[in-house]
């Protein structure tokens, strides 16, 4: 199976360590309706609007139950595929859809945070201006303690496969200014 890429995103100034899901936050479970809007059907997808998202889609959500006037009164993540979104700025309650059948609809939303893509089996990091140090172990590396990823140079590249729960490697910088490149994806 061909990888599938999830969502690309940069860490500046690793001053103290933090995972690479450090700031990524995905729609989790049953979405509360705040506003149920007119004209939607059941199995309509809807898309959530603003906020920042890290990867190249917004979240998706599918229309489970309507009352008489096609008002949302059931919603949840649209889990066929990846739609729980990936966002490293979240939009504000009560949040705006866009798309179906009907308008108007908007939803107070339920979050998990410091959490990798939903779906996603492994990442690609890259160190881009400065070194840095990381330990997949849960235990916070130093500027001189953890595995050393170099900056890319040209004609080299140093960049670290991370699978498993990636919510347990961290980074820091080994000098000041340090950007750390990361990309997420499934297998």
């Amino acid at each position: 199976m061909a990888e599938k890429g999830l969502g690309y995103r940069q860490i500046v100034g690793l001053v103290t360590a933090q995972s690479v899901c450090k700031g990524v936050s995905i729609l989790y479970g049953p979405q509360v309706v705040a506003a149920g809007g007119t004209g939607y059907k059941v199995g309509d997808i809807v898309t959530l609007v603003g906020g920042t998202t890290m990867g190249a889609f917004a979240a998706r959500l599918v229309v489970t139950a309507v009352d008489a006037l096609g008002g949302v009164t059931g919603i949840t993540v649209n889990r066929d595929g990846l739609d729980g979104g990936a966002y490293t700025a979240k939009p504000g309650n009560p949040a705006s859809l866009s798309g179906g059948s009907g308008a108007g609809c908007t939803l107070t939303l339920a979050w998990v945070d410091d959490v990798p893509p939903a779906g996603c089996t492994h990442c690609y990091v890259q160190g881009e201006t400065q070194n840095v140090r990381y330990r997949s172990d849960g235990i916070a590396p130093t500027a001189s303690v953890g595995n050393l990823l170099l900056t890319k140079a040209p004609g080299v590249e140093d960049i670290e496969l991370l699978g498993g729960d990636m919510r347990r490697t961290q980074f820091i910088q080994v000098t000041a200014t340090a950007t750390l490149d990361v990309e997420f994806y499934r297998s």
